[in-house]
């Protein structure tokens, strides 16, 4: 197991998988990314340069670098949501009910709201 596969190891223990967002988590798809490249044989002295690159692009943002280094005056979003409110609208059970409250199209849910004459 080379060095660099171990280092990868370790920083995703730092990234956890967000159970709330199944096949879209980014700790996910950065763990499927490096069990491909270790299957392809991308990990080995001739991708070092790269792979280092990437690990430290990885633990910059892993340990907030440039979130500390340009703080924010507030701390919510363009939507005016708080971080963990958009967590919960990003959640499968927010975009589940989403997806069934427009089934109609965008059309159907104005006319729905609409009083019958």
């Amino acid at each position: 197991m080379s060095t660099q596969y171990k280092k990868f190891l370790r920083l995703l223990e730092h990234w956890p998988v967000d159970s709330t967002k199944p096949g879209r988590d980014l700790g996910e798809y950065l763990r499927k990314q490096l069990k491909a490249s270790l299957r392809a044989g991308n990990i080995s002295s001739d991708g070092d340069a790269y792979m280092e690159r990437q690990f430290q692009a990885l633990e910059r943002i892993s340990n907030n670098i440039h979130y500390d280094k340009y703080s924010r005056l507030r701390q919510s979003t363009a939507t005016g949501l708080t971080n963990e409110q958009c967590k919960i609208l990003i959640s499968d059970t927010s975009l589940k009910y989403f997806a069934e409250q427009q089934k109609g199209g965008l059309f159907a849910s104005f006319f729905k709201n609409q009083p019958q004459k």
